[in-house]
């Protein structure tokens, strides 16, 4: 209430549920019961993140860009008043925009701090993660990646599990359809490019060889900025330029890192047997046993079966 005003009988009013000021008269207001009080107000208030306006034509563009819509809020940092992008939905096969970008990008408005700042991705995300396998538990699966042969000689293999209930694997497909629509675009490391990453940031990647999009986690900065990515829903690991990463939406979130790292408790020497081992299981449903249930330092140790045949005890007799 802004008692320089009472003189006239008028009074400026900050709404709280939707933050805009207005000048009422004083008539036109009561004391809140407390019970309304209890309410928290439901307005927050934001700013365009690192973006600078040019005057009222970057107030009408963004009010032609954000009003009567639906928008994503991504939070940058964390202040009194929040520094934000807003991400919109458009229909010509982009799938996402960013606000800020399109302003600056049309010239109604200027990055703040340099015309070459790209949106960091600063929240903690993390991949939802499949529960924990069990002791004597028995699922289907399908090989993902075969992993280079341990310092123990115990082979390690990441899985996709295709027995779960909800039949999460078979989903994936789509998922990645979806990444392919909004990351395949000319101006996509413009837009979602990350600036910066760092070790455990989740990502999405552009593999090199099939051109496919992948959802991904930093593991390191190797040198200079090629960036050593793990591609969660299947287990391997590549060396890429940071150039072919984006920024993951939490819609590509919904689902859990798909790939799931197991050993098997054989002892194997040489690159051979590693191969046959890759021919006998790729590409076919494998029947898992765990044998031995893993921890925060130990993989689940698994017993696999192709069509009730023991690949374990197929291993054993190739190495003996």
């Amino acid at each position: 209430l802004d008692t320089s005003l009472t003189e006239v009988n008028m009074a400026e009013v900050l709404y709280i549920d939707y933050g805009n000021i207005g000048i009422v008269p004083i008539t036109s207001t009561r004391t809140l019961p407390s019970s309304l009080l209890a309410l928290p107000p439901l307005a927050i208030q934001c700013s365009l993140f690192d973006c600078l306006a040019l005057g009222e034509a970057t107030t009408t563009a963004f009010r032609g860009l954000v009003k009567k819509r639906c928008l994503l809020l991504e939070m940058m940092v964390r202040k009194e008043v929040l520094e934000v992008d807003l991400i919109r939905e458009v229909r010509d096969n982009m799938g996402y925009t960013s606000v800020r970008d399109v302003l600056v990008l049309s010239g109604k408005a200027v990055f703040y701090s340099s015309p070459y700042t790209t949106i960091p991705n600063v929240e903690e995300k993390k991949y939802k993660q499949l529960p924990s396998l069990m002791d004597g538990s028995v699922h289907t699966v399908m090989l993902s990646h075969l992993h280079k042969l341990s310092h123990q000689q115990l082979p390690q293999l990441s899985v996709q599990l295709l027995s779960d209930k909800d039949k999460l694997a078979l989903q994936l497909p789509s998922l990645m359809d979806q990444m392919g629509e909004v990351y395949g675009v000319k101006r996509s490391e413009e837009l979602w490019g990350l600036g910066r990453c760092w070790p455990g940031m989740v990502c999405a990647v552009r593999d090199s060889r099939d051109k496919m999009w992948y959802r991904g986690e930093v593991g390191s900065i190797v040198k200079g900025r090629m960036v050593r990515v793990k591609y969660v829903d299947f287990g391997n690991t590549e060396l890429v330029p940071d150039h072919k990463l984006r920024r993951l939406f939490k819609d590509f979130m919904v689902l859990p890192a798909m790939a799931t790292r197991v050993s098997m408790e054989v002892k194997v020497e040489g690159a051979e047997v590693m191969a046959m081992l890759k021919e006998g299981i790729d590409l076919v449903d494998l029947n898992m046993k765990i044998v031995k249930e893993g921890s925060e330092e130990l993989l689940p140790m698994v017993e696999l079966k192709v069509e009730g045949n023991s690949v374990n005890n197929r291993l054993k007799q190739f190495v003996c």
